[in-house]
């Protein structure tokens, strides 16, 4: 089976810049609000602005683990960000993901 494709929305400024900006501000009101994100397909050219935004007072309360895994094509690279700090409970301790040890 293959994989398709396809836009989601038109940006009516298709510049790189606002294209970035607009995924950036969306990782924002996440990591405000302390979601864990899962496995999100991101500009490569936005991790280090990611990287800061996870150490930021913004998504400190949070204190915000980042995991980076290649998506393949160019340009885009898989996150995982968890915040290390429940909203009511305690600080994570470990992290357990799929696959076993490697």
């Amino acid at each position: 089976m293959s994989e398709e494709y396809s836009l989601v929305m038109k940006f009516l400024d298709a510049s790189e810049s606002f294209c970035n900006g607009y995924e950036m501000g969306m990782l924002h009101m996440q990591m405000q609000a302390g979601e864990i994100i899962e496995g999100r397909t991101v500009h490569t050219a936005n991790r280090e602005q990611i990287e800061m935004l996870a150490r930021s007072s913004i998504a400190n309360r949070h204190g915000y683990a980042l995991e980076w895994k290649d998506s393949g094509v160019e340009g885009w690279v898989y996150l995982t960000a968890l915040p290390a700090i429940e909203p009511h409970g305690p600080r994570l301790r470990f992290k357990v993901f799929p696959g076993g040890l490697s």
